[in-house]
């Protein structure tokens, strides 16, 4: 152990401080979490999952590849990761195609939340997608 030299002491209260710290120090290395928080939760399989796909800038949100064309994607659609559901037309440029939309995630339509022709923010979101089962199942089972 450490020890100070005759003209330093240190009482006996310091030292209980001291050890406790380490203590602390020591459960969370060891543990990965503070001595009497909580363990995670995990979700439950058996509910639906859901992604959120939004904007990614700031525009004029068209559901079509022309405004007021047939949408790409409408409630109840079944889309995968690379399925185009939109795009957000940032500069008004007839044949300028701005930012497209990607569904991001496989699963199905559960809402749209903005119409064709909506002015749209960075992040807003757009529509949401209800996975599919066996993705679920895939990220349930994923260990972090």
């Amino acid at each position: 152990m450490f020890t100070l030299p005759q003209t330093h002491t240190i009482s006996q209260e310091v030292r209980w401080l001291l050890a406790a710290i380490l203590a602390g120090i020591l459960a969370i290395t060891l543990f990965g979490r503070a001595a009497g928080a909580a363990p995670p939760t995990p979700e439950p399989a058996d509910q639906p999952r859901f992604v959120v796909v939004v904007s990614p800038w700031h525009g004029m949100f068209q559901a079509g590849e022309f405004p007021g064309d047939r949408p790409y994607v409408k409630v109840g659609d079944h889309v995968g990761p690379n399925t185009i559901v939109g795009h957000v037309q940032a500069m008004v440029c007839q044949g300028d195609p701005g930012f497209i939309v990607l569904a991001g995630a496989s699963g199905t339509i559960a809402s749209i939340d903005v119409e064709d022709g909506d002015q749209v923010i960075l992040g807003q979101p757009l529509m949401t997608i209800r996975l599919d089962e066996e993705v679920q199942t895939a990220r349930s089972s994923a260990s972090f």
